[in-house]
């Protein structure tokens, strides 16, 4: 409201006037308790403008924009071959995002949800009045609950608790490359037409008789091959497959003809002597494997198959380590200990050997130089079917140890391998070439009773792997021996620390 003009001072009054005057003055509608209003004109206020421009609404628009978005995108498109730019750019900024889950009381999903919650405790019901057990108890005469109680029975529930072991996961990333492209320009006449399909007419006449020409050959060259291999097999019977199958059964035979005392020594040998001497045994020699290929060589792996109990390889190469040479890969049989059965070339000395549980014939191979390699014995190849390079992170020392073990997570087949560069890997047989993935790293443990000095010095180096075997049990837990005469036991799963170490004077 506009403030009231101030009345006029009645003469006489002054300072010392008392407040009766001041009374008349206000009037008789004067309340001390409601505040006084006072109107005050900004300055910059336009002047000159009457009630109806004052109130008039005025309409004022705000755009709200992210100070920190671009002003456009610019973007390179494969279809028109050429970049393209966008002013729509985003300016939405969301400083919070929460999904809700509260539901309005009575609404579709609410009562969607409580019906299926009804539904759970109905099945829970049914579910337990079907397993429990009507059992009378010996109630107690001075209480007051006389309810019948329902107990459980025992051989039919029962509670267990178990925790599933959680695969690692492996992320790959691959980029294609856009498809090539090309222009042709042309012109196009009728007559120009017209000559492209008398062209079309004289190819396919010429076709036709090229393919009758053809197949009159080659009905020719199979008669003719027809008769060659009918000559061939007239001449020469030595050559085909059920002779040599015929051989190979003769020399078996023969071999255990002429060796029968040791066969039966191998079998039932029994020293009666070892019932009077405690601790002591009698050692007896039976066969040598020997062949030309692996002369001034040392055996420095040997593995028993898991199918055939009569089949073992070797590995053979050289512990002077300055003179390191080629290596031999050869797999005997106690049915012929005169010549191995199959026999593999390699360029390094051979340190380690397994074969794969389930498929008796892949054989994995470690190397003197760092390699693994991948044989399969019964594919008449002398090539290995795998090998690792330095493409895919070989190893830098020798490899002491292979191990085929099964990937829960992986449908390919893989090995582990140890070797003295401090590294555990894992290799997938893909379709062309072997995967690599580094497990762990052995990382050199200090002793309890070696100083702090030393311990900050062991922690910066790695441990040089020499064994390696995977526990019967559980697929994910294994143990790796190094060259400090220590053994760690670890896990696929956590690669990061030791679950435990075992000291090598500790070890029984």
């Amino acid at each position: 409201m506009p403030p009231k003009p101030a009345g006029k001072a009645k003469p006489g009054g002054g300072a010392g006037h008392d407040g009766g005057g001041q009374d008349d003055e206000m009037g008789d509608n004067f309340d001390a308790n409601v505040p006084v209003v006072l109107h005050v004109e900004p300055k910059d206020q336009v002047k000159g403008l009457n009630k109806e421009d004052l109130e008039k609404e005025l309409n004022r628009v705000l755009y709200p924009q992210n100070p920190q978005a671009p002003q456009n995108f610019t973007e390179f498109s494969y279809k028109e071959r050429g970049y393209k730019k966008d002013d729509q750019v985003e300016q939405t900024v969301f400083h919070l995002s929460l999904e809700g889950g509260v539901l309005l009381e009575g609404s579709d999903e609410a009562n969607e949800q409580e019906e299926m919650k009804k539904r759970k405790e109905e099945e829970m019901k049914k579910k337990e009045e079907a397993e429990a057990v009507d059992v009378e108890i010996d109630e107690d005469p001075d209480s007051k609950d006389n309810t019948k109680r329902l107990l459980r029975s025992q051989f039919r529930f029962s509670d267990r608790a178990s925790q599933t072991f959680n695969p690692t996961l492996k992320s790959r990333g691959i980029m294609t490359e856009p498809p090539p492209t090309s222009r042709f320009t042309s012109t196009v006449t009728q007559w120009a037409i017209f000559d492209r399909y008398m062209e079309d007419i004289l190819e396919a006449q010429q076709r036709e008789s090229n393919e009758s020409k053809a197949k009159r050959k080659e009905g020719e060259e199979e008669k003719e091959k027809g008769d060659k291999k009918e000559t061939k097999k007239k001449q020469d019977p030595l050559y085909s497959g059920e002779m040599r199958h015929a051989l190979k059964i003769m020399e078996r035979l023969v071999n255990q003809n002429a060796e029968n005392e040791i066969y039966m020594d191998f079998k039932y040998f029994e020293d009666l002597s070892d019932e009077f001497r405690e601790g002591d045994g009698t050692l007896l020699p039976l066969w040598r494997f020997a062949s030309e290929k692996t002369k001034r060589k040392q055996v420095t792996a040997i593995a028993w198959s898991p199918k055939y109990p009569d089949l073992f390889a070797v590995g053979l190469g050289s512990y002077d380590f300055l003179k390191q040479g080629g290596g031999v890969v050869c797999c005997y049989t106690l049915k012929n200990t005169t010549h191995p059965e199959y026999l593999f070339n390699v360029e390094a000395g051979v340190c380690s050997l397994d074969w794969h549980p389930a498929y008796a014939q892949l054989l994995c191979v470690g190397l003197y130089d760092g390699t693994v390699l991948v044989f399969d014995v019964q594919s008449g190849s002398k090539r290995p079917l795998y090998a690792s390079s330095v493409k895919s992170k070989k190893h830098t020392d020798p490899v002491w140890e292979v191990r085929w073990n099964n990937d829960e997570t992986s449908a390919n087949l893989n090995f582990y391998s140890v070797s003295s560069d401090g590294r555990v890997s894992s290799w997938s047989l893909m379709k062309k070439a072997l995967e690599p993935d580094e497990v762990m790293e052995l990382k050199l443990a200090p002793s309890p009773s070696a100083p702090a000095e030393e311990e900050e010095i062991s922690l910066s180096g790695l441990a040089g792997g020499t064994c390696l075997d995977f526990s019967p049990f559980h697929d994910h837990l294994f143990v790796v021996g190094t060259e400090e005469g220590r053994i760690h036991k670890c896990s696929k799963a956590y690669s990061g620390q030791y679950l435990e170490t075992y000291d090598g004077q500790s070890v029984r």
